[in-house]
Order: C-alpha cells, then structure tokens, then sequence
C-alpha cells in the first residue's frame, strides 16, 4: 500500500475489529465515491472516497462472535444420533488412552497428575482474554442484581481458592493460554452443593478455535447407566456414596495449567484478577474421561462392610475422598466408624425421606423406588415444546412406567401429524386431553417399587420376556425368575421397553415381530450385564413369550421370507434359538399392556405386570402348550420357476417318409 495512501485511510484501523461508526445506504454510497481505485495483491482493493480511501473487496479474516444465544439447532447434532462411530473417532479415543498411560503420574500424597490430551498445538489458539473479559463483566451485572447469587459465587470461587483448585497467575506470559468464561449452575435438589461455578471450554477464541476443539474426548470409561441399575437391584443390601468433587481432585499437569485460565473479581471496584485452574475442570471436553479413567486405575452386610472399607481405603489414597453413605442396611450404618458419622460424610435421613440413586428416587428404608410427580400447571397455552418436556420430565430408564408412559407418546406421535410449530398453541380439545393424562400421574407418587428383584439366598436364575404389539405401540418386558434351595420361586419385573409404532401404516404381524426383535435385544443385553457379576444363564434359563403364532411361525419357517422380514428373523435368530420361543395366551401376557397403554391405577394394581402371569411361578408342566402353527404363512416370497427349452429340428428323413414301413425300407436301403 503506497505511503501516501496509508497516511489518507477513512479507517486507518480497518483491521482491527471494532464497532461500526456509520452505516451508509446503497444510494449515498457511489455518492462518496472519486471514482481512483488501486487494485491490492489480493482480491480487495483501495478505493478513493471524500471520507478518505477505503479497502473493499474479499479479504481472509476470521472473526469471533460475542452473541450469547438462547436457543442454537446444530444440525449436526441431529446427525449425530443417526451416524455411526467413524474409524476417527475410533483413532481418537485410541490416542488419549496412550497419551493418559504414558503421562499420568502420583504426587507424593498419592493424588493423580494428568496432562491434558491434545489434537492439535495450542498454538493455534487465538487470544480469548477479551471474550472471557466481556463474558465475565456481563456475568457481573447480574450478580449485582442479587446479592444472595452474588454470595454463593464468592464463596464458590473462594472455596476453589482456598482447596488450592486455582491459584494466581501472571497477566502476561511466553506460552500459549486460554481463558475459559464461568457461569453458576443451580441444582436445589443437592444436599450439599445448591450452585456451583461451571466453564465453557467451547468459547471461540479469535483464531475460531476453542479448547475443547483441539482437545481429544477420549473413550467412555462408566457404563450405561441402564446397565448400572440393572446391578443394582440384584444385591441384597444397597450401598451408595458420591465422590467428593471428583473432577477436582485430579491435579492438572503444571504445563497446562495455563490453558485452564479464568478472569475473576470478588466486587467491580476490584481489579480483574487472572487466575489458572490446576485440577481437571468440568467444562473442558476431556474431564469426564480423565476423572474417570483414573479411578479405572485403581482397582451379606459384612460382605457390603468389606466392600466400604476396600473402596473408602483405595479411592481415599488416590485422593478421591467418598460421603453421603447411605444403605438398605441400618447394620452396615451403624458398623461405619464414629468419625465418619458427619453430615457431610454419611447422609442421614428419616424413615420417610428419600435421596436420588443413580437418577432414580430411592427409599432406603423400605429399600425401594419412588417418584415425585408435581401437580401439572400451565398458564399459557400447550405447545408441542411443553409436550415433549412434560413426557420427558419422567425419569424412567428401566422402563417399569413403559404400559403407562406410552400412552403418552403415541399422543405426542398423534400431535405431530397436525404438521403446527414447536410454539404454536395446539387445539383446545387436544390440550384438555394431555392435560387430563398428565394430571393422571400424580397417582405415580403412590407406587412404591422393590429395588431387590431376587428371592433371598436364590441359586437359580431364569429370564421370561414378553412381547406384543397393537396398531399403535410395541413393546417388550423381561421377568427375572429366582429360585432357593427350598424350592419356592418368586417373579418381578425387571426392565421393558416400548416403542411407537412407525406413522406408516404396517401390519400387526410386522410390528408383533418388530416387538420380538425388541425383546430379544433387551433379554442379550441383560445377559451380558448378569455376565458380568458371574450369573451364567444357559440357553435352558431363558425363555421368550409372544402371543402371535405368526411370529412363532415365521421364526421356525424354512421357506424363502419378505426382506423386511427375513431381516428381523435372521437378527433374531443370532440372539436366540427357536426351542426358546414359546406362545402365551394374550390374557397372560403382560406385554399387552405396552402394546395399548393403560392408566396408572391400572398399571399400580396389576399382579399380571409386576408379576407376570401366575403359572410363571409353577412348573413347566403348568405352563401353556403351544398351539398348533398356521401352514400358510403372510409375507413369504414368491419364486417363480422358470422352464427353459429347446426346439430341435427334425430329423429329415422322417419329413420325406409318410408311413413308418416306408421309413423302414428307406432305411434299409441307405444301410
């Protein structure tokens, strides 16, 4: 750029961001214009105005944006639940685990020390202290607004402070920093933490990067949490305890402190302070791998005692102390040590009182599950937005509300036909009738569940499952059978699934085997799970139930099947064999009860859902006799024969010859 123009720019710091002083429109800007332009090495060029000479054109920048939204649709976040795990995700979750094994290591009080994971250089990160600085300043105009919020923050972040979770750290250093913004979270329901202090580890800097974006995941390390429940109502006494701030108790390697770094001030008429976070922190992409993974590397009521003790020794050397003990078992909690009797320590309720297990509502002392509905209330109109939080309001991973909550998805399904917006009132008529289903389950708080589904001093096991379907709905629930040496036998249910039929329209016998493909997933899911805790089921042990003799048809069929269906009987066919598929009557059958939805009164009372049928409890030779299979089968694929053939010309001796002793003196005489 010549000299002279340099020294006449309208904006001698065009390229630098800032706000914009004046907005011309399309009709006065060619007003302003000289008409000398001096075309750039790049595609932009300098043009002449009587403001001063200006760049136009194309240039590479990039830009970071300070917009907060509410609300943000990424589409491929709706990806992501169709897509299947890539080979680079499957190299990624690979690399962090060799970087977490060859960089890890114990302080001299036992604690873990980890390196942060990275994808890429942190030298590709741009400055960030400006946007945390501007996110900080807004967060404390709204602080200011509230001086019990205001509060709970400082002594948040004190509280940080004084653990020596984050410590002070120079303004300006020779090395590659982030600064992560911070916000409160609320959770009322804690018991001992109500807000605590959480970080975006997603904030552009302005490079257009984060860290979360050059940082590795890394693999899951925990289990599902269905997996976990179905665990947890196996044995016999119940234990639980959270990790004390798990995450921090993790130390971050010196070297990458300074990428965990924040903007702070107690009150305005402070300073803004840099500090850097020195343990895992929640927010960054890698911290549930990292928590995790190191406790990975660790490794009757006395038995449950000799269970505390081992975990409460090996987590506590590794510097992951455990409170809020709680258990099914008022023995065990009187045998803890007097010390560790605090509140903080040991979570001590009433008979009455009930605490949350692994997301569900648990009542140690009748040992079973709860659920807190709260009266439903809505001012304004019903949308299809408050629909989908209402239903997904109930926390019901294994399933046992699945004959009641599937009342209410087929609606949602029914909803969605009406083609109306997310925030669109919906109809009068409609809304009075979710209002009246969800109201319904407040009954809910009446339904107490066992969390132990096994019979006392039990050596045998088996699994029953059940399937069916309706024009509506399929689904399928799995019994756990226990047997003692005494002989007596009890059954409860112990998980179920549902799902809504497709919009669609298919045949009954589709969907009935779509709810047996469903069952027969469920049932080698739980086998595995059981698997795991050294309960080996045989082939002998398991039993599948439908009331379709069509599906039980199709499944033992030798003939060539539709691809839709042959499908599913091939998938089925790998998880289970034909000799453990057997017929219910549909009065036995609780699956039924998916399949159309019933209240919750209904659901509450029925002997046949929590039980399943009363001859499960007897002898095979009670059980029911399937019927006789239908010989003529939907569904089967047409083969169509094909006859291929020849004309051969004849032979010319026989068109010269009228009768057949001709033919015979013809022929002599040729010979």
């Amino acid at each position: 750029m010549p000299h002279n123009i340099q020294t006449q720019l309208a904006d001698p710091n065009f390229h630098i961001p800032g706000p914009i002083d004046l907005l011309l429109g399309a009709d006065i800007f060619y007003d302003v214009l000289y008409g000398e332009r001096h075309p750039l090495s790049n595609l932009a060029s300098l043009n002449r105005t009587k403001l001063g000479w200006i760049v136009t054109g194309k240039i590479s920048t990039m830009s970071t944006s300070n917009i907060l939204p509410n609300l943000m649709i990424h589409n491929q976040s709706a990806l992501s639940f169709f897509t299947l795990k890539t080979n680079q995700r499957l190299l990624e979750e690979i690399k962090a685990e060799k970087h977490f094994q060859s960089t890890f290591s114990r302080d001299c009080n036992g604690r873990f020390v980890v390196k942060l994971p990275m994808a890429q250089d942190p030298k590709v990160l741009g400055d960030s202290l400006g946007m945390a600085q501007k996110r900080f300043l807004n967060l404390e105009r709204r602080l200011l607004k509230d001086k019990t919020l205001t509060d709970q923050y400082n002594n948040f972040i004190a509280e940080y402070i004084s653990l020596g979770h984050m410590e002070l750290a120079s303004p300006t250093i020779d090395k590659p920093t982030y600064y992560l913004p911070h916000h409160p979270v609320f959770k009322t329901d804690s018991t001992t933490t109500k807000m605590r202090v959480v970080f975006d580890g997603s904030a552009t800097s302005k490079s257009g990067l984060s860290l979360n974006d050059i940082m590795l995941k890394g693999p899951k390390m925990q289990p599902d949490i269905f997996n976990i429940l179905l665990r947890f109502r196996l044995h016999r006494v119940a234990l639980t305890a959270d990790v004390e701030k798990m995450y921090r108790q993790v130390l971050v390697s010196e070297d990458d402190c300074d990428l965990q770094r924040i903007v702070y001030r107690s009150h305005p008429e402070e300073p803004l302070r840099h500090y850097k976070l020195k343990t895992v922190t929640y927010g960054t992409k890698s911290a549930s791998f990292l928590a995790t993974r190191c406790l990975h590397e660790l490794d009757t009521d006395e038995e449950c005692l000799d269970i505390y003790k081992q975990v409460h020794s090996i987590l506590g050397a590794a510097g992951f102390p455990l409170r809020k003990w709680c258990s099914s078992s008022s023995v065990l909690l009187n045998s803890l040590p007097h010390n560790q009797k605090d509140p903080n320590f040991m979570v001590n309720i009433t008979e009455t009182e009930v605490l949350s297990a692994l997301g569900l509502l648990w009542q140690p002392s009748i040992d079973s599950f709860r659920f807190a509905m709260k009266d439903w209330i809505h001012s304004q109109h019903i949308t299809k937005r408050i629909l989908l939080s209402d239903i997904n309001s109930v926390y019901d991973p294994l399933g046992l509300l699945s004959s009641v909550l599937i009342k209410g998805k087929i609606f949602i399904q029914q909803v969605w036909s009406l083609k109306v917006g997310w925030d669109d009132p919906l109809p009068e008529d409609i809304g009075s009738k979710w209002s009246k289903f969800y109201s319904s389950l407040v009954a809910l708080n009446e339904l107490i569940i066992p969390r132990l589904v096994l019979l006392p001093e039990s050596d045998t096991y088996e699994l029953h499952g059940f399937c069916d379907a309706s024009q509506h709905a399929y689904g399928a629930c799995v019994y756990i059978r226990s047997n003692n040496q005494s002989g007596n036998a009890e059954v409860k249910l112990y998980t179920a699934r549902s799902r809504v039929a497709p919009i669609k329209t298919t045949t009954i016998p589709r969907l009935e085997l779509c709810g047996a493909l469903l069952l027969s997933e469920l049932v080698a899911e739980i086998k595995d799970e059981l698997s795991n805790i050294n309960i080996k089921l045989s082939t002998e042990n398991i039993h599948y139930w439908t009331d379709s003799t069509i599906v039980l048809a199709w499944l033992s069929s030798l003939k060539p099947l539709q691809v839709y269906v042959a499908n599913r009987v091939a998938q089925i066919s790998e998880i289970s064999c034909v000799v453990q598929w057997h017929h219910t009557p549909t009065a036995d059958n609780p699956a039924d009860l998916i399949s159309r939805g019933v209240d919750v009164q209904t659901m509450i009372s029925s002997e046949l859902w929590w039980y399943g049928p009363r001859w499960l409890k007897k002898e095979k030779s009670y059980w029911p006799d399937t019927p006789i299979l239908p010989l003529e089968l939907p569904e089967l694929r047409k083969i169509k024969l094909i006859l291929s053939t020849t004309n051969k010309e004849p032979f010319w001796l026989l068109q010269k010859c009228s009768t057949w002793s001709k033919l015979l003196r013809t022929t002599a005489l040729v010979q």
